[in-house]
């Protein structure tokens, strides 16, 4: 699989704007979506992360059971 860098900025300080702090070029996604700001980003991987870890639940329960 190759990897792929992407450099990632924000348009202004993003101290002054926290979460809803924006990308100067907002990231596509392979889904079709966009994250815009640092908020949209941070739910994306949250939601990505639960759906990794729900997948590998159910065959680590499987070899528990075995």
């Amino acid at each position: 699989m190759s990897r792929r860098r992407t450099v990632i900025t924000v348009a202004g300080d993003p101290r002054d704007e926290g979460w809803s702090c924006k990308f100067e070029d907002p990231i596509s996604l392979p889904n079709g979506k966009v994250l815009i700001t640092l908020k949209d980003a941070a739910d994306y991987i949250m939601k990505l992360i639960a759906r990794i870890a729900k997948g590998l639940g159910v065959p680590a329960s499987k070899l528990l059971e075995a």
